[in-house]
């Protein structure tokens, strides 16, 4: 794979990225951080260059703070016609020609725009639209993306994406601690995954999670 980042949150509610140009397979820092890092969301990332250097510049999570928290973000998927996109908030810097720091500012912009219109409107609400207006406005791209501000976590499957068209999930219980794993990857333990994907004639399928509990499952 091409080079890898992963993405968590302190105790504080901050979030911290780490980014690196090395292949995981190899990296110290990532066996040393897949093994330590004790967060309450974590969002990996292996890199698969389907344009662009590769170099840890483009490597997901990206990194925005906004609703008076810290958001993580991370795309599957290609977008050229949004690269061009020109957002009047804080700006992703050294990722000008890629898509995917321009589909998170974009989602950024959209929940802004859509909560401050109303008080009592919803995060989950904003999302949705957030999402339906990005397909809508940009129908050339894929957008398989993670989604969290550190509380709650939304993911999003694409069925034109040309291979990852599901989302796995497998729930995992410790005790008195629980978890769910999210991949685009099929098949990735041996263990029982449930696919989610979208159904009839529906293209995307969003879900919202939040302390190892599935909140949300919905075609938009």
């Amino acid at each position: 794979m091409h080079r890898w980042g992963i993405g968590f949150y302190f105790p504080d509610g901050s979030a911290h990225v780490e980014k690196s140009a090395e292949e995981a397979w190899v990296s110290q820092g990532y066996e040393m951080l897949a093994r330590s890092v004790k967060s309450h969301i974590i969002v990996a990332h292996l890199r698969l260059a389907s344009r662009g250097d590769i170099c840890d510049r483009y490597c997901h999570p990206f990194k925005l703070h906004f609703l008076g928290r810290d958001w993580l973000f991370a795309h599957n998927g290609d977008c050229r016609s949004i690269i061009n996109y020109q957002t009047s908030g804080a700006r992703i810097e050294g990722t000008e020609s890629h898509d995917s720091p321009r589909i998170f500012e974009y989602l950024r912009d959209r929940i802004l725009e859509y909560l401050r219109a109303r008080p009592t409107r919803r995060l989950f609400g904003a999302v949705r639209r957030a999402t339906q207006r990005l397909l809508r406005e940009y129908p050339d791209g894929t957008f398989n993306f993670l989604l969290t501000n550190g509380n709650v976590l939304f993911a999003h499957v694409d069925r034109r994406h040309p291979r990852n068209r599901a989302l796995y999930v497998l729930r995992r219980e410790k005790g008195d601690r629980l978890a769910l794993l999210v991949t685009t990857v099929p098949n990735l333990t041996s263990e029982d995954w449930v696919s989610f994907a979208p159904t009839g004639r529906h293209r995307r399928k969003l879900l919202m999670i939040s302390d190892g509990e599935l909140l949300y499952n919905g075609d938009i």
